[in-house]
């Protein structure tokens, strides 16, 4: 059941060019995210990496190439 009110209408919206200023403890934590997601992702990359070259040696040793 949808409600005739919006939330949100895009023809109210104004473009404007504020930015926000963050404070240091705000940019810290920041940092702190962007590092652990960086090294979640590097994490990844090394699993499949990994799995893959130990998937392609076993195939490799099993078909005796």
């Amino acid at each position: 059941m949808q409600s005739s009110r919006k939330l949100f209408d895009m023809r109210e919206a104004e473009f404007t060019k504020e930015t926000v200023e963050l404070n240091k403890a705000q940019k810290k934590s920041q940092r702190a995210r962007n590092v652990a997601v960086a090294f979640c992702l590097i994490a990844f990359i090394l699993i499949l990496f990994f799995g893959t070259m130990a998937k392609m040696a076993s195939v490799i040793a099993e078909n005796g190439a």
